[in-house]
């Protein structure tokens, strides 16, 4: 009998939730967007110092 804690168990789950997770798309992405978010729950501000920096759809002038 094994309980769950034995090598055989473990395996088996392993072996179920990398089924799982590698074939359901959706779930893949929903759960990697999660962790992203939590990660970082803002989205940066542009560094001035890099061209094309400026607010969204303005123009730079770089002579």
């Amino acid at each position: 009998m094994h309980t769950g804690l034995s090598p055989e168990w473990d395996r088996r789950f392993d072996e179920a939730f990398t089924d799982l997770v590698t074939h359901d798309d959706d779930l893949t992405r929903a759960e990697f967007t999660g962790l992203i978010r939590a990660s970082w729950p803002a989205r940066p501000a542009p560094d001035p110092r890099l061209p094309g920096a400026g607010p969204a759809g303005s123009a730079r002038d770089h002579r």
